[in-house]
């Protein structure tokens, strides 16, 4: 989105006979394609997500766990400094006020990260927090505030799930027409991965507890994805694209007499 915004205001200031602005925003624009491009995995043939300060994109995993408050040893060191995810599985309707202490190694120092209520997103019997600290090795996870039944885990944050998101670097015009391309036939159009006969869903999803939130079609995102399509030249899969979205609108508008917010791919 940086990376369209600072070109669209490049058109604006030449416009307006600013070149020196111009070209300062072009500069501005051409470092953000570059970064989106590093983040290019050949293999899955998409874009990846990568931490802000690290710039890796490890793949999530579990490192340690416990039922209920106490503290837990986990000794654990890592190749590159890297972001840690704790997340807690409660049982019953009564609120949670956890307080989690992560004690480990920053590269040249030693590091304390404390985690309270107020850091952790709460949904649905779960509550996620990532640490604002990168770790090169953790020594023990200290937990309060739990009970007994609940189940506290602490992991490597994963950087490699797809979702709908990564295929805005298309929208910002940002590949080669080679890659967009590679883009577009491996994964966007992949009946294994993101194309669903309604539209591209949220993220490509094998568990049944997340399906419903993962396999649901956004029409906004999905205009994004159709109007990088027409930028490249791709008109066929553009109106592909535009026929799915279009059968599940008139599909539900002649079953239930409704517009819905998201559509099921």
């Amino acid at each position: 989105m940086l990376c369209r915004d600072f070109r669209a205001l490049a058109r604006i200031a030449s416009d307006l006979d600013m070149p020196e602005i111009a070209e300062d925003l072009l500069t501005l624009s051409a470092n953000q394609r570059g970064q989106v491009e590093d983040c290019w995995d050949s293999s899955a043939a998409l874009h990846h997500l990568r931490d802000r300060d690290s710039h890796h994109s490890p793949a999530g995993k579990l490192l340690a766990d416990q039922n209920g408050s106490g503290t837990l040893f986990v000794l654990r060191s890592f190749n590159h400094p890297t972001r840690l995810l704790v997340q807690i599985h409660f049982k019953g309707d009564a609120p949670r006020h956890p307080e989690v202490t992560i004690r480990g190694q920053l590269p040249n120092a030693g590091q304390v990260e404390r985690l309270e209520r107020k850091d952790f997103q709460w949904n649905a019997g779960r509550g996620a927090a990532t640490t604002r600290g990168l770790f090169t090795s953790i020594t023990s996870l200290q937990v309060a505030g739990l009970e007994k039944r609940d189940k506290v885990s602490l992991h490597v944050m994963d950087f490699t799930g797809e979702d709908v998101g990564l295929f805005l670097p298309l929208w910002a015009e940002i590949p080669t027409v080679h890659r967009a391309r590679t883009l577009v036939s491996r994964t966007l159009f992949a009946a294994d991965r993101f194309g669903r006969p309604f539209g591209v869903p949220c993220a490509p999803s094998a568990d049944p507890e997340s399906a419903s939130v993962c396999e649901a079609v956004h029409l906004p995102w999905n205009a994004l994805i159709g109007e990088g399509l027409l930028a490249y030249g791709f008109r066929e899969e553009a109106a592909q694209l535009t026929a799915r979205l279009m059968a599940a609108v008139i599909g539900n508008l002649k079953k239930q007499r409704a517009f819905y917010r998201s559509y099921h791919a």
